[in-house]
């Protein structure tokens, strides 16, 4: 999902410290800032803290930001930086075998579509699940370059932009990305 563009007149604005603009851009990106964080860590608590980190930082840089550049792919360069310097810097995580596999540590659950059945939504619930286990297993690049592209709607040119890479890199990082994706679902068939 593409971010909406904010007007010009807000980013100016927050550029310059007002904090009400500034509000409004975390409105329009703390979603997606979320879901993000949470695609690194798989932690509630630890994707709060990453989100708030990566706001804390685009504020930091919003003055280093080319108003004649688009917007979205500068703050997702500056979120997927903050995201991938944290996962270097903690390390890799312990994984506990007494840990449930959906439990409380899961991003809110997303409204229910009406329309199909019961037993079609456990079956998407059960693909679901197969595939965040998977997206899970990979490493944090992977995770980054298919959040932005897939969830977040990222196109090349601004993915390229957001990663600091030219698009026949991001190209190749989200190939990768998939066919190790894939490996990893074939697996567990």
């Amino acid at each position: 999902m593409q971010r909406p563009a904010l007007p010009a007149e807000v980013l100016a604005l927050a550029r310059g410290g007002d904090r009400q603009a500034f509000g409004r851009i975390v409105e329009a990106y703390q979603g997606g800032v979320w879901h993000l964080a949470w695609r690194m860590c798989y932690d509630r608590d630890e994707a709060n803290d990453l989100a708030q980190e990566v706001f804390l930082r685009v504020f930091q840089k919003l003055p280093q930001y080319d108003a004649g550049r688009a917007f979205s792919p500068w703050f997702y360069r500056v979120a997927t930086n903050v995201c991938l310097n944290y996962i270097r810097d903690r390390g890799p995580k312990p994984a506990s075998l007494d840990a449930p596999m959906r439990g409380s540590d899961d991003p809110p659950p997303e409204p229910e579509d009406p329309g199909p059945g019961p037993d079609v939504l456990a079956d998407l619930r059960l693909d679901r699940e197969r595939v965040d286990a998977a997206i899970r297993e990979l490493p944090a690049d992977h995770r980054a370059v298919l959040t932005l592209y897939y969830l977040e709607g990222l196109g090349l040119p601004d993915l390229a932009e957001a990663l600091g890479a030219s698009q026949n890199t991001c190209k190749v990082r989200l190939f990768r990305a998939r066919e190790l994706l894939k490996r990893k679902l074939g697996a567990e068939s």
